[in-house]
């Protein structure tokens, strides 16, 4: 996010989603001054905007204090619990959408809980996202399988794990082939989201040609503030973070 990103103020959950997503890249990246969530919305000139921003990056908006190790601030928090109320997770006749939705809400209850912030409700959420939930899309043949995993990229944090991470675990020569597949297509984002994944356990099964796949994201793609917050996110996660 440049300069005048962040003096302009937006006019729509989109722009503002943009602006945010460009904020939480730099502060994962360890650039700028010290990130509050409360400050990254505020300001602007319809309040519901940024807390709409908050809603769409959901547990991606708390990253800066997961690699930080700083907690959130009460008004931090405040931020989030105003961002639920206003925006409740919508119904979904697609079951993919709906599970997507699921899914976020139950990353930003488990990233809520390890920041040490109870939300009430996070086990029932926490059951959605057990047993059976992985199902079907888990045995999937790979292009449908990657595909799907890309759009559950929210789960892919150090605070949470649950049977997504364990598919992706499982399946890494899988993710890579969608990863390889998304940049072929020019599918940034799918790319990026597939780069962070690989890149949360690359611990376990660490691969040179994953530094390599960020830079080439990172330097020919000039990417739009969503996916810079997915490279931010991979690079911080595979360097360690």
């Amino acid at each position: 996010m440049n300069a005048s990103d962040a003096a302009r103020p937006p006019g729509s959950v989109a722009a503002a989603v943009d602006v945010l997503a460009g904020a939480v890249a730099q502060a994962v990246s360890g650039a700028g001054r010290a990130f509050r969530l409360g400050e990254a919305v505020g300001g602007w000139a319809d309040p519901v905007v940024g807390l709409g921003a908050v809603r769409v990056l959901g547990a991606d908006a708390l990253a800066p204090f997961l690699f930080t190790g700083r907690p959130p601030s009460a008004s931090d928090v405040e931020v989030v619990r105003a961002a639920l109320r206003v925006f409740p997770a919508p119904h979904r006749e697609d079951p993919g959408d709906a599970r997507v939705w699921r899914c976020r809400d139950w990353a930003l209850g488990e990233v809520l809980a390890h920041l040490g912030v109870s939300e009430p409700g996070s086990n029932q959420a926490a059951a959605l996202n057990s047993g059976g939930e992985g199902g079907s899309a888990g045995e999937s043949a790979w292009p449908v399988w990657s595909a799907a995993v890309s759009r559950l990229s929210m789960l892919a944090l150090p605070a949470v794990g649950g049977p997504v991470r364990e598919q992706v675990r499982r399946r890494r020569r899988d993710t890579w082939r969608g990863l390889a597949r998304a940049m072929l297509r020019h599918d940034h984002l799918s790319a990026a989201r597939l780069a962070r994944w690989l890149a949360l356990d690359a611990a376990v099964s660490s691969e040179s040609l994953l530094g390599a796949a960020l830079s080439h994201l990172e330097l020919f793609t000039a990417p739009p503030p969503r996916v810079r917050l997915e490279i931010a996110l991979a690079r911080r996660l595979w360097e360690g973070g």
